[in-house]
C-alpha cells in the first residue's frame, strides 16, 4: 500500500518547514515496526495547486504493519513537539480513487484507519 504524508499549519500556527517533515521522517524509521518500511521524502506538487512544490514523505507498507499503527507512531510524534502540525495521510489506489485523513479527533482517524485497513 503506497502512502503519502505531508504537514499543514494548524490554525494560525507556523507553517511547517521541511525540518519538522525530516523530524517526522526521522521518528518513523525509529520505530520498529516501521522501520523496515520502505520511507522517502519527494517533492509534488499538491493537487489544485498550478505550481509549487511541497515535500511529502511517501510511505510503502508491506505486509505486517497497519495503517492504524502508522496513526499511532504519528500521533506519538504530535504529542512530542510543543506546537505539532496537522499531519495529511493519502492514499492513492491503483484504480485512482483516493482516500484522505486530516483530522486530529482520535475516534475519526480511528475510523478512518479501519477503512484504510479494511
Amino acid at each position: 500500500m503506497h502512502l503519502q504524508l505531508h504537514l499543514e499549519a494548524l490554525d494560525n500556527g507556523p507553517a511547517p518547514d521541511v525540518d519538522t517533515l525530516l523530524s517526522l521522517q526521522r521518528w518513523l524509521i525509529g520505530e520498529p515496526d516501521i522501520a523496515q518500511q520502505e520511507i522517502a521524502l519527494s517533492t509534488a506538487a499538491r493537487p489544485g495547486e498550478l505550481g509549487g512544490a511541497v515535500e511529502i514523505i511517501s510511505l510503502v507498507l508491506g505486509t505486517g504493519l497497519s495503517v492504524g499503527q502508522l496513526l499511532l507512531a504519528i500521533s506519538n510524534w504530535r504529542r512530542a513537539r510543543p506546537q505539532a502540525p496537522a499531519v495529511v495521510l493519502t492514499r492513492t489506489d491503483p484504480d485512482g480513487a483516493t482516500v484522505r485523513i486530516e483530522s486530529s479527533d482520535p475516534e475519526a482517524v480511528a475510523a478512518a484507519a479501519r477503512a484504510l485497513d479494511g
